[in-house]
């Protein structure tokens, strides 16, 4: 049996929930102690076993009776073969579907009531709270909430892009708070972010900073920024590589998914639109109307996050970006 995520690795593990077979990268690691350490499902959260352990347990255990062997029929199933100790386990060709199976504008409406599956009440809750109370901060002592902001931002961009490649890789609900395990990982994706922001937000900033005006050329300069951010931001969801990010791959991307990645972001720019026209016509005005602003913010972040991961599994064929080995 191959892994359900990778078909050229032969599954080690099987996830008693999901009934999923994977392998060990797919699979959360948690040292419980020295003498336990536990796998959990990253599609899940399911219990997951051990094949090649249970297997072990089959050859040590006392010899059963051999069954009559029936003559084998056009009909009948597959003789299963012996595993020997020692012996290598025969890769399995199991046929599975492309990554690229999903309608996207299928999964759209989808991804608004992403935000409210598993963990996400208690995530979007958090992070509203957090972040309105640390607004607050700054009316009381005014710069002294910017290091708690900029924490809190970075770990909320973290948990913003685990939910993207969650959904890249077919996670139907949110997942708790990234734990060390992940901050271990994400050194080379905040620099790939990064880069990327430098690249394509940047230069309008650095023009503005030149010029000192807001003219045509700066307009148009963060206009072309913010059209291609974005599909640097789905690219390095797919390979998590510093490359990802390279023009020529972006501009290469967009032409092949032009209408649906303009229309995509002419959903998601409109969005953040009616929230701020919300915001600066109601939401000020109104008692606990700042509450309200932080909790619809984390919510639409939540929800684009949820768009781009599933942009990014629908259309991976046509972005010909090689997906980064879980």
């Amino acid at each position: 049996m191959n892994c359900k995520n990778h078909s050229d690795k032969v599954a080690g593990f099987h996830c008693v929930h999901c009934q999923g077979y994977f392998c060990e990268p797919c699979m959360v690691v948690r040292k419980v102690s020295d003498d336990f350490t536990a796998y959990i499902c990253k599609e899940c959260g399911g219990k997951v076993e051990a094949i090649v352990d249970r297997r072990a347990q089959k050859i040590s255990a006392p010899a059963k009776p051999a069954k009559p062997v029936l003559p084998k029929t056009a009909e009948s199933p597959q003789p299963k073969t012996a595993t020997q100790p020692g012996a290598p386990i025969k890769a399995v060709v199991v046929k599975e579907l492309p990554v690229e199976v999903l309608n996207f504008w299928f999964y759209f409406l989808e991804a608004f009531i992403f935000p409210l599956k598993g963990k996400g009440i208690f995530v979007l809750f958090s992070f509203a709270a957090l972040f309105f109370a640390i607004a607050g901060i700054e009316h009381l002592v005014p710069g002294a909430n910017l290091p708690l902001l900029i924490v809190t931002g970075t770990y909320f961009a973290v948990y913003l892009f685990k939910a993207a490649e969650d959904s890249f890789y077919g996670s139907a609900r949110l997942q708790k708070l990234p734990g060390g395990h992940y901050w271990a990982e994400m050194g080379r994706v905040l620099v790939s972010l990064f880069c990327a922001g430098v690249l394509f937000l940047f230069p309008a900033h650095l023009y503005f900073v030149y010029r000192g005006n807001f003219d045509g050329i700066y307009f148009s300069l963060l206009i072309l920024g913010m059209f291609l951010f974005p599909m640097a931001v789905i690219r390095i969801i797919i390979a998590r590589r510093i490359i990802a990010a390279s023009p020529f791959g972006v501009v290469a991307s967009i032409a092949k998914t032009f209408f649906a990645y303009g229309w995509l972001l002419i959903l998601l720019i409109g969005f953040f639109a009616l929230l701020c026209y919300l915001n600066s016509e109601y939401l000020s005005n109104m008692d606990g109307g700042r509450a309200l602003w932080w909790l619809l913010s984390v919510y639409l972040f939540l929800a684009s996050v949820r768009l781009l991961g599933t942009f990014a599994r629908a259309y991976v064929g046509r972005i010909n970006l090689q997906p980064r080995q879980k």
